[in-house]
């Protein structure tokens, strides 16, 4: 008999593991999910901060470029109106070594390039293929300094003086834009 009393609480104990057997797993599901939400939130606070990357980054190329054209002004400007400025930009070494030259061509990071034309006494510095989530920031920051007179995204209307993130959200309408600076410096 006493072996018999004895396997009961083994019996009992073995039900009562079976009944939790399912508890295990619902908590694993839960905390599954809980590190799930995690790092979703985690990869949202990357996502912002690589797109603030790629805005800073093209803001400082935008002031390298334009401190490069604007010391090969001479006393007669930058040359006869419509002159192409940036071979003698390359030439000169005044670009840093993170802007990415292919000979005559300066790219900027988001696959475009950089068009700089003389205006006599000024120069325009046109930004391609900038993507809409990136436009509104660059546009927005880059004209706050005064240093362009005017601002025309895509084909639109000039802009003079700074823009406000609202005009500028107007402006960059377009999966890709292209945004000119002009200097009368």
């Amino acid at each position: 008999m006493k072996t018999i009393q004895n396997q009961k609480p083994a019996l009992k104990q073995g039900a009562r593991l079976a009944r939790q057997a399912g508890v295990l797993s619902i908590e694993m599901i839960i905390v599954l999910g809980i590190v799930a939400l995690i790092l979703l939130g985690v990869a949202g606070r990357v996502a912002v901060s690589f797109l603030s990357n790629d805005n800073t980054a093209e803001l400082s190329n935008i002031t390298a470029i334009y401190t490069a054209v604007k010391d090969t002004k001479t006393t007669v400007g930058y040359g006869t109106s419509g002159t192409d400025l940036s071979s003698v930009v390359i030439a000169g070494g005044k670009l840093p070594t993170n802007i990415p030259v292919n000979g005559t061509t300066i790219s900027n990071q988001f696959g475009g390039t950089y068009t700089l034309k003389s205006t006599g006494q000024g120069f325009t510095m046109a930004d391609s293929s900038i993507p809409q989530k990136n436009c509104v920031k660059i546009v927005s920051s880059a004209t706050q300094g005064g240093q362009f007179a005017t601002t025309t995204v895509n084909s639109g209307s000039a802009y003079s003086g700074p823009m406000s993130a609202a005009d500028a959200q107007t402006a960059c309408n377009a999966t890709t834009n292209t945004v000119t600076f002009a200097s009368t410096y």
